[in-house]
């Protein structure tokens, strides 16, 4: 018997759960490494187009999990897009889409500034602070390591991240206002283990 499956959405500090329960059609998140950050799609039968959903640019939090074991939240980011659609045989749909960080915000916005014997930890915390990114992590083995001159030349702080990543074998990723900054292959203790059977149903 296949487990029951559950959902929470919050918008800014509105639980809206309640209300999309019986209009959602499909709720879909991925997780992204790279320039496209964390995405969430999300799918409403707006049959009589009456669903007033909040603006580009509100934050937005999705939890998933099982009903006999409770949920725990798995996007944060903002609403980048609400459309909506008409077909003869899906009839009114309103499409929402998120991503992990605001697209219009300090995270894309250019900067010029540089470092001289810095720690890759000071690096980003600097351009993190500028980025209005409020948490910046950086693995221990990779926060220590000094770089003798590092700059951003109009670059993002998403995009002077990554290019950081490249050069200290790491991976960079911002979801909300926190950026995290790991090491590729790290034995990190997993926060969810994904088992067929027990808790994946496709």
């Amino acid at each position: 018997m296949s487990k029951r499956s559950i959902f929470k959405i919050t918008v800014g500090d509105r639980d809206v759960t309640t209300r999309l329960n019986s209009i959602l059609q499909n709720l879909s998140v991925t997780l992204n490494a790279g320039d496209e950050g964390d995405t969430v799609s999300i799918s409403l039968d707006d049959t009589n187009a009456q669903i007033a959903f909040p603006s580009v640019g509100e934050v937005m939090t999705v939890s998933l999990g099982w009903a006999d074991r409770g949920m725990r939240d798995v996007f944060k980011g903002t609403i980048d897009d609400v459309r909506s659609s008409c077909s003869r045989h899906s009839g009114m749909m309103l499409n929402v889409s998120a991503r992990g960080f605001d697209s219009r915000g300090g995270a894309k916005s250019g900067k010029r500034r540089h470092w001289d014997n810095a720690t890759v930890q000071t690096i980003l915390q600097d351009a993190g602070g500028d980025a209005k990114i409020a948490t910046v992590k950086v693995d221990p083995e990779l926060a220590k390591i000094t770089l003798k001159y590092w700059a951003m030349t109009d670059d993002s702080f998403l995009a002077m991240g990554q290019r950081l990543a490249q050069r200290i074998g790491g991976q960079f990723a911002i979801q909300g206002d926190a950026a995290v900054m790991s090491r590729k292959g790290a034995a990190y203790a997993p926060s969810i283990t994904a088992a067929w059977g027990r808790n994946v149903q496709s």
